[in-house]
């Protein structure tokens, strides 16, 4: 919004890959913009913010940003985005700073969002201060909900964490219940529990379980935060043209009678020549997974508990959701085998250890 801020944001955009959004009485100096920067103008700050605010995932029309820095008055920001928010769940990142990048405020989403280290990466660039108020960060604590989307865990039903980052902050320490070892964070506040132990832990506990509180066993009743790992491969086979809401609705009453926790899906397989089946691909959008497709050639030789003959002679291999799932999971064995519904099957593999997902926000 102003000359020297948009100097600054000229150099910024560049950096981090981003539009460059400047009042339409900024002077242009297209020698002076990164590479590949596209410029646009504005008249009313509110206005552009709002825009660019309605497209983001949770709002119609993504196209892609996933953060907004902002070169003004603190204010000017404040104003704008009240009317915008949604939840900590999609609300973007917002960070703002002064015209000469002295000071680097996490503003808005600090931890999901990632306004936090998009501050601490803007300041490293400026050579300014990031300025961060979230109390895990200001008191050297680990932030849990960053700790755990970073590995792709979700708490059950998204339930709130703040119970147990508020407990942090008081100074007690987080029992972690993590059976296959997925939150591989070492810290003087966590204590790691096993089953055993578990039972004896007086104070607030996460549990980082693939089934649902209610096969999860008695630590999780009423003084634990679940959170699911994407450890469950879900296998599926189908005849052509099952209805989409027909599989999906199969598939979750398979995973609730076996308690297991649809959040905890790290995809689903199947063979390629189902590859354009609409109920399958439908399915994989409506459970959030990516889909996989295996070649007959790389299930043939999978072994599983109940080939079938039937499908042998109509696919070329004895099994498709059984080994579908064995496949994508990695796994030597199933946790529930295959079920069968009108016209459609599915199965369930279990992950022996945590995907390594972790994507770290890249130096300035």
């Amino acid at each position: 919004m102003t000359p020297r801020g948009a100097a600054l944001g000229r150099v910024l955009a560049g950096v981090l890959d981003a539009d460059l959004h400047l009042h339409r009485h900024i002077p242009d100096e297209p020698a002076h913009a990164g590479e590949g920067v596209r410029e646009f103008r504005f008249t009313r700050f509110a206005d552009a913010l709002a825009a660019a605010w309605s497209g983001y995932e949770g709002h119609d029309g993504y196209d892609g940003y996933d953060g907004h820095v902002c070169l003004c008055a603190a204010g000017i920001v404040v104003r704008a985005i009240a009317p915008l928010l949604v939840s900590k769940q999609v609300d973007p990142a917002v960070v703002v700073a002064d015209q000469d990048g002295r000071f680097v405020v996490s503003l808005l989403s600090g931890h999901l969002g990632g306004a936090n280290a998009l501050a601490r990466r803007v300041a490293a660039c400026t050579g300014g201060q990031a300025v961060i108020t979230t109390a895990s960060d200001t008191a050297g604590l680990p932030a849990l909900d960053v700790l755990l989307a970073e590995r792709g865990i979700i708490p059950a039903g998204h339930a709130s964490l703040t119970p147990l980052m508020a407990a942090l902050v008081r100074g007690e320490r987080l029992g972690v219940l993590d059976p296959l070892g997925c939150l591989d964070v070492v810290a003087d506040c966590l204590e790691r529990l096993t089953p055993d132990t578990a039972a004896a832990w007086s104070g607030p506990v996460l549990l980082v379980d693939w089934r649902t509180p209610g096969f999860c066993g008695e630590t999780s009743q009423g003084r634990a935060v679940v959170a699911h790992p994407p450890v469950l491969a879900l296998g599926v086979g189908c005849r052509r043209g099952v209805p989409a809401t027909a599989l999906e609705s199969f598939v979750r009453e398979v995973l609730a009678r076996h308690g297991l926790a649809a959040q905890s899906l790290l995809g689903l397989a199947s063979i390629e020549a189902k590859a354009d089946e609409p109920g399958i691909l439908r399915l994989a959008e409506a459970l959030g997974v990516p889909a996989v497709f295996y070649p007959a050639a790389d299930l043939a030789g999978v072994p599983v508990p109940t080939p079938s003959a039937v499908v042998l002679a109509r696919m070329g291999v004895p099994s498709v959701a059984e080994a579908a799932a064995v496949r994508l999971a990695d796994a030597s064995s199933l946790i529930v085998p295959k079920q069968i519904g009108p016209g459609m099957t599915c199965a369930v593999a279990l992950r022996s250890s945590c995907p390594n997902i972790i994507h770290p926000f890249p130096p300035c």
